[in-house]
């Protein structure tokens, strides 16, 4: 062998064998942390379980984790005073990620020992993930911040933590729970509870209230703070300052949530006392009360009889309670003397006795508000699907009437297969904005699939028999003198809209449809409104759509869970079955080009394709093509899905449709792949009835990753 040849092997030798001795000096490994660890780096690593001093630090975990490391959190309590989880580093792909997590099931807490802390903290980081279990979770308390993702973070995921929020001060926390700002994309939440940040002021010259246990975009508005292409779903939100979650960004997927914001209890900053006498109908906590002379009125917290009883019509005692008022205005005193009756209704309580004082125990108040919010003058374009949507309340201010179950400030959106539920004003609220900052155009908006269930019924009391509210409707386009051109062309069709009181029974009650334009109180216009079934049209019969269960928790509890919820699902008679019409038509351009009349009301996932972590399921609508107006048939009609779309054109390689035929288009399966078509036409609402006879295969979603 020559010289130059053996120089030559030897030379690559080095350079293989360095390679691969370097390589495996650096290989991901597995590192242990604890609340007390204090080892260095090098030395909290390997197979076998480290905890106590043995472990590292969060601190030193995040200065040093490298892509593909998995770093386990050994149970406890971490009390932070610096930043929790907050790697400086990113993982590399999704296949070569950072990973923190609890270790075995075991219950680990971060908590904030000091001001405007981060549970999780990620930023400028990329393909991170942070887990607990399934029974375990991670859990975030007390944080000021309990997650933000911020500067471009992205590719990240966040599964199986609880947030909760404190109620310790009566003013409203710092900053809400969770915040997503500054182009960090292609997020995904999942299969966690997100609950009790922010809060409301009962302070009745001003009544602030502010933040959210979840926003996308930044706080007031999100300018300049647009988050993008983030998917939100499975998860519980719960217990908010004004709405419980908000989206203040843009091509955002919100599916399979449950939101609710009924009445929950908050430390108050105004408590006031006051005796009572002749007491002859039981006062109870939570009850609205009105002086029949001086016309104030407010929320009770607490009732103390000393004497009497209320069957005698004799008791005495006394009552704490925080004044209310309809204008920002220090409200006057109960009068002495004056009869005391819950509030709009005649039935008399007691007799105030002596004056009101105001007294140093805060107690506790009763809030609420919206539910979900799309605000921001950049953003919309969002999906909004398979959520359930709920009880959404009134705040302190009684003249701010709140309680929607979402508010839609934006444009483009897709609004499908929601469920909205007992919000005490509408259950779809369209609203156009505008001040010296931004203005916002809620304009070709896609409402369509959904059930709404017993919406607009706003009680005048806690307590008693509600009164049916003036704005009893499922879907409300409020449409205000000042804006009057920038609410146009939203789209409501094969919605389902159940909007009679239950707990009157099935009557049909308050608005004559369950679509109105507030304001002009006209029906709407500017408007494309399909048809829908509507189970009190007319206003007098009621079209009973025959649900499993159309039973709601009363309007006033607190604490709901999904089990507390009515079943929405279709019994087999049900007369909404097969009955909703296409969506729109089509024609065809060549073999992979097909011309809708309409594009709007499907969801192309071509931009989020290869984006998220490992695991998360977001594809294209399917559809189907059929050449009656009125049905369809999955046996031999073309059912394909959408490769992508171009303005009103959608490309589908190979489609088979033929030249000069006008085809009716239904969505077979949305973006989660579930087949919402079964029949010969959609049901109404946001369930699709499948007999037990129905042998479609279930569906197949394409860019599946599997780990």
């Amino acid at each position: 062998m020559n010289k130059i040849k053996k120089t030559k092997i030897i030379f690559l030798a080095i350079l293989f064998f360095g390679f691969f001795g370097l390589a495996k000096g650096s290989q991901a490994a597995t590192y242990w942390v604890s609340s007390t660890g204090t080892a260095a780096w090098n030395s909290c690593s390997g197979a076998t379980p480290l905890s106590g001093t043995s472990a590292c630090a969060l601190s030193t975990t995040n200065a040093n984790a490298a892509a593909g490391d998995v770093v386990y959190l050994r149970a406890g309590t971490y009390t932070i005073t610096v930043n929790g989880i907050a790697p400086v580093n990113s993982g590399s792909d999704a296949s070569h990620r950072i990973e923190y997590s609890n270790y075995n099931d075991e219950d680990v807490t971060i908590q904030s020992g000091a001001a405007s802390r981060y549970a999780i903290l990620l930023n400028a980081v990329n393909w991170i993930y942070v887990h607990g279990s399934v029974n375990h979770p991670l859990i975030l308390l007390n944080n000021d911040y309990h997650i933000e993702l911020t500067t471009g973070a992205s590719h990240n995921e966040i599964s199986y933590v609880t947030t909760i929020g404190s109620y310790t001060t009566p003013s409203p926390s710092t900053g809400s729970g969770v915040i997503i700002i500054d182009a960090s994309n292609y997020n995904w939440f999942h299969h966690s509870t997100f609950t009790g940040h922010g809060g409301q002021d009962s302070d009745p010259t001003s009544y602030f209230d502010g933040h959210y246990p979840f926003i996308i975009g930044g706080e007031g508005g999100g300018i300049g703070n647009i988050a993008s292409y983030n998917l939100i779903e499975n998860n519980e939100f719960k217990n908010g300052g004004h709405d419980v979650a908000t989206d203040n960004g843009k091509f955002n997927i919100w599916r399979n949530n449950f939101m609710h914001h009924e009445l929950y209890l908050q430390l108050a900053d105004y408590q006031w006392q006051q005796s009572f006498t002749n007491g002859s109908v039981q006062i109870t906590v939570g009850m609205v009360i009105a002086g029949v002379t001086s016309g104030v009125f407010a929320t009770v917290s607490e009732v103390t009889v000393t004497s009497g009883s209320w069957g005698g019509g004799n008791a005495a005692g006394t009552l704490k309670f925080h004044y209310v008022s309809d204008n920002f205005t220090a409200p006057t005193t109960f009068s002495n003397g004056e009869t005391l009756k819950i509030r709009n209704q005649s039935t008399n309580l007691a007799v105030a006795s002596g004056s009101s004082a105001q007294i140093a125990d805060y107690g506790t108040t009763y809030v609420g508000y919206h539910v979900f919010q799309s605000f921001c003058n950049d953003g919309g374009y969002n999906l909004f699907e398979n959520n359930i949507i709920g009880f959404g309340a009134e705040n302190l201010n009684p003249s701010n009437y709140a309680g929607n179950g979402i508010k839609i400030n934006t444009p483009r959106n897709i609004t499908r297969y929601n469920q909205f539920l007992g919000n005490w004003l509408g259950g779809i609220n369209l609203v156009a904005y505008g001040d010296s900052k931004m203005t916002m155009y809620p304009t070709e908006n896609y409402i369509y699939n959904n059930t709404t269930l017993g919406n607009g019924v706003h009680p005048s009391t806690y307590n008693g028999s509600p009164a049916v509210s003036a704005k009893q409707h499922a879907v409300n386009f409020d449409i205000d003198s000042k804006y009057p051109a920038w609410i146009a062309n939203n789209v409501v069709k094969n919605n389902l809209l159940a909007e009679y009181f239950t707990g009157g029974g099935s009557t049909c009650q308050g608005a004559t449809s369950g679509i109105w334009e507030q304001n002009l109180n006209t029906s709407p216009t500017g408007q494309i409104i399909g048809t829908n079934w509507d189970t009190c049209s007319d206003h007098t019969t009621y079209n009973d759509p025959k649900f499993i269960s159309a039973t709601m928790p009363a309007y006033n509890a607190m604490n709901l869970t999904r089990n507390d919820l009515p079943d929405l699902s279709l019994q087999s008679s049900s007369p909404v079955i097969d009955k909703a019409p296409y969506l729109t038509t089509a024609t065809r351009t060549n073999n992979n080009v097909i011309a809708l009349n309409d594009a709007k009301y499907f969801f192309d996932a071509t931009p989020y394709t290869s984006q998220f972590p490992l695991g998360a399921a977001v594809q294209s609508d399917y559809i189907c093509f059929s050449t009656s107006s009125t049905t369809v048939n999955l046996s031999t009609d073309i059912c394909k899905q959408i490769e992508s779309i171009s303005g009103n054109n959608i490309t589908i390689t190979n489609h088979g449709l033929l030249n000069a035929t006008t085809y009716y288009v239904w969505l077979y399966k949305r973006s989660d792949g579930t087949q919402v078509l079964h029949g010969s036409a959609p049901d109404y609402g946001a369930y699709e009835y499948a007999s037990s006879s129905d042998t479609t295969p279930p569906a197949a979603p394409s860019g599946l990753n599997v780990s």
